[in-house]
Order: C-alpha cells, then sequence, then structure tokens
C-alpha cells in the first residue's frame, strides 16, 4: 500500500503526487530538449537536400538541356519493342536490303530515331551494342539525319567487328555521308580485310568501292596504317586483284601511286 507523504506545494492524485511547478518545469525541459532535437534534424535535412539539388543541377551541365519530361524515356522503350517486333524477320531475311524495301517496323524504328529528342551520341550507342537489330536502325537514322554527317570515326571503328547487316548500314553510312574527297576505300578495306572470306561481305564492299569511285572518289592506300595478319593480306590482296574486285584498287606493278600496298 502507497504511503502518503506531505510534499510541499503536492497534490495527491491516485495515491501518488504530482510534484506542482516542479514537474511542470522537468515537463518544459523535456519539451524543449525534443524542440532542438527536431530543428536540429530539419536543419541537417535541409543541408542533404540542398546538397543533392547542387549534384543534381551539376550533372544536367554536364548532359546537357533536359527533353521534355517522359520523352527519353518513351522514346527508348518504344525502340526496344520495335527491335523485339523485328527480330523474327530479321532474323529470316536473306539480305539486309530486306529491312529497307518490305518492313515497316524497321521504318517505324528508323524514323523513331531520326526524331529530335534522340541525340546523335545516344545513335552510337545502339550503332556499337550488341543488339543487331538496333545497331542497323540507329545506322540508318544516322545517314538520314543532318546532324550525323560527322560519325565516320564512329563508323570505322567497328565496321570491322559488328556483324554482317550491320556492316551493311555502316557502309551505307560511310558511302552516302562523307565527302569523295576524302579516300575512304583503304581505310575501310584494311579495317575489313577479316571479312573479305565470306560471302557477302565481300559483295557488301565491292557494292562500297563501286559507289565510292561513282561518287568521285579516287581509291588509295596512301597514308593507311595497318597491321593485317598474313591470311588477311592474302585475302586483300586477292580481293584486289579479282576481276569483281573494287574498282580502281589493284596493285600498281610499279608499287607507287595512289594503289600503293598498305
Amino acid at each position: 500500500m502507497l504511503r502518503q507523504r506531505n510534499v510541499p506545494g503536492g497534490r495527491r492524485v491516485d495515491g501518488a503526487y504530482d510534484l506542482g511547478r516542479g514537474g511542470r518545469g522537468r515537463r518544459v525541459d523535456y519539451l524543449s530538449a525534443i524542440l532542438i532535437a527536431v530543428a536540429i534534424l530539419l536543419l541537417f535535412l535541409a543541408k542533404y537536400l540542398a546538397e543533392r539539388q547542387k549534384g543534381k543541377t551539376e550533372a544536367d551541365k554536364v548532359a546537357g538541356p533536359p527533353v521534355e519530361d517522359g520523352e527519353a524515356s518513351a522514346a527508348g522503350s518504344e525502340i526496344y519493342d520495335i527491335a523485339a517486333r523485328l527480330a523474327d524477320f530479321f532474323q529470316a531475311s536473306a539480305h539486309p536490303t530486306d529491312l529497307l524495301e518490305s518492313n515497316a517496323d524497321f521504318e517505324a524504328g528508323v524514323r523513331l530515331l531520326c526524331a529530335p529528342g534522340n541525340s546523335v551520341a545516344s545513335l552510337g550507342t545502339y550503332v556499337t551494342g550488341d543488339n543487331a537489330i538496333l545497331s542497323c536502325m540507329a545506322l540508318e537514322a544516322m545517314t538520314l539525319r543532318e546532324d550525323a554527317g560527322d560519325q565516320q570515326s564512329l563508323v570505322l571503328d567497328c565496321i570491322g567487328t559488328i556483324a554482317a547487316w550491320p556492316q551493311f548500314f555502316g557502309l551505307r553510312y560511310l558511302a552516302r555521308r562523307t565527302p569523295p574527297a576524302r579516300p575512304l576505300v583503304g581505310e575501310v578495306l584494311v579495317r575489313t580485310a577479316g571479312y573479305l572470306g565470306y560471302r557477302l561481305s565481300r559483295g557488301f564492299l565491292t557494292d562500297f568501292c563501286a559507289e565510292r569511285v561513282a561518287a568521285g572518289e579516287a581509291p588509295t592506300f596512301n597514308g593507311v596504317k595497318a597491321k593485317l595478319e598474313s591470311h588477311d593480306r592474302e585475302e586483300l590482296e586477292q580481293f584486289r586483284e579479282s576481276p569483281r574486285g573494287p574498282p580502281g584498287t589493284a596493285r600498281d606493278p610499279r608499287g607507287r601511286g595512289s594503289r600503293a600496298w598498305p
């Protein structure tokens, strides 16, 4: 049983004593401590949000001007949906021109990648990525886009490593978007020498060389630096000497001039 004691200034409540002003004082102290803690927490939260916003602003400066809300993600999702719909046709196609001549999905994908919301840099990512369908669509979009006429280095760097169908569209880009005054034939041939033993790639390269010569290029290997394996060198030599080889690239018997061996 709780014993009652006389406490100055206190009053009995259910067998206990409220300490009056002393108790209220301690409650005020607890409340003040809580408010101070909340204030400190809010201060740190505000500082964190400010730093985060500053980082986002710096990232936006690097990334360039933002596109409209949802535009980039919507384009990305749609292009992958188109590529998925194209998969069966792509696998069954006999020649890359089948995509150009008889497939509405391929045309829709190229048209989507030609939209201003897709940067040329993003097309380059598709070109060098591991999805051959996206690579083909991106290369065709680069061939058509007015702002993508300076991507020769990117395409040349991968023209000897990408699959046959993207290679066709890469050669198509190089042939149509490079001025004839810039020699390309020799540079392309040394990069693709490893493909000359494959019938389709050999045909693509023959047509590319013919198109460049028709446009006014004088094929040359002058200035082209290449370290070719002996097998690739033999393939390239046979290609240059064959009746269906690229016009204007046969070996100069005197070993000089625009047709010098690389």
